[in-house]
């Protein structure tokens, strides 16, 4: 890949695609916490914002590598909270339908 001249450094076509995951990633970020999900959608959404921060490894720049460490590490613990709260919730639908079902006396 030949590197691109942009204002003082040399940018290769990969740092540029992460710029553009890493700001994808931000975004995702910032509407999935403001989005209100269904119990255990959050996991979906947030995995795939994850994976678009990652992008922010390649960026040459450490202030954005660190950025990305913290945000997929922010992404990662909300994963694992709306996987949480999707079993949680599909226990007490089951539960609310199993209460139905059964014949009063």
């Amino acid at each position: 890949m030949k590197p691109i001249k942009f204002g003082n450094d040399y940018v290769t076509p990969l740092q540029t695609m992460s710029c553009f995951a890493f700001g994808f990633g931000v975004l995702f970020l910032l509407l999935g916490s403001v989005i209100t999900f269904v119990p255990g959608t959050a996991q979906g959404w947030f995995t795939v914002t994850a994976v678009l921060l990652l992008g922010g490894f390649f960026i040459p720049r450490w202030p954005f590598r660190v950025a990305s460490v913290v945000l997929v590490a922010v992404c990662v613990w909300t994963v694992i909270d709306g996987y949480r709260s999707g079993i949680k919730y599909r226990q007490r639908l089951q539960l609310k339908a199993f209460i139905r079902a059964v014949p009063s006396p």
